[in-house]
This record gives C-alpha cells, structure tokens and sequence, in this order.
C-alpha cells in the first residue's frame, strides 16, 4: 500500500511536463475502492466554471500505478 506521502510524489511525477504547477501547489489525498486519487486543488474566481483542479491523477493503491490523469485549469 502506497503512503500519502508516496502517492503524492507519484502523481508530481506522472504530471511532470504535461501540466504546469505551481510550486506551491498543495496536494489532497482521497482513497476510494483501492485507488487513491491525488488533487492538486486551485481556487477559481468568483463566477468562473470549470474544473476546480490544476489536475487529478488516479493511481493503484497496491502498486502505484498510474490509472488515469486527468488536467485542469
């Protein structure tokens, strides 16, 4: 079982070049149904739709394998 801590490491890797973070962009950590699911959350302004999430990356639990990323704003 990966830690938080690991799969948040992962998901930074798996976004790498794909989607620009911030540096000091936090992470949150969900786990569902042996995935955990990563999010890098950003605030949107007031009256703006969208994704609410630099991106979202889903990985193994087990394995730490990368199941699906998914960008944002």
């Amino acid at each position: 079982m990966i830690s938080d801590e690991g799969a948040v490491h992962l998901a930074r890797e798996a976004v790498a070049g794909a989607v620009q973070l911030p540096d000091d962009a936090r992470a949150e950590v969900h786990r569902e149904d042996g995935t955990v699911v990563v999010v890098f959350p950003t605030d949107l302004p007031p009256g703006v739709r969208g994704p609410d999430y630099h991106a979202r990356v889903t990985l193994d639990a087990a394995s730490g394998e990368v199941l699906d990323v998914l960008g944002g704003s």
